[in-house]
């Protein structure tokens, strides 16, 4: 097996840590858009329990979900009122 010259190795671990970087970016939006689709099923009238049964979970999680999204969104809103 040949060696890898330190260039090659280092060029190995950059792609390594972008690939890992895209793989976060890709969760976070795919944990985004379910957020959306809670909220937006929410303000249409579905239940926790309509929600669950479509998502596979329980109430309690789709609960937690929508109030996870809502604190987020405030924070941020929050955030950007006070940065301006």
């Amino acid at each position: 097996m040949a060696r890898r010259t330190h260039a090659e190795v280092s060029l190995a671990q950059n792609e390594d840590m972008i690939r890992r970087v895209h793989k976060e970016e890709i969760r976070r939006i795919a944990q985004i858009d379910r957020w959306i689709d809670f909220l937006t099923l929410r303000k249409n009238g579905a239940t926790y329990q309509e929600i669950g049964q479509a998502e596979g979970i329980t109430r309690e999680r789709v609960r937690q979900i929508c109030n996870q999204a809502i604190r987020v969104a405030t924070r941020r809103l929050e955030r950007n009122t006070n940065a301006t």
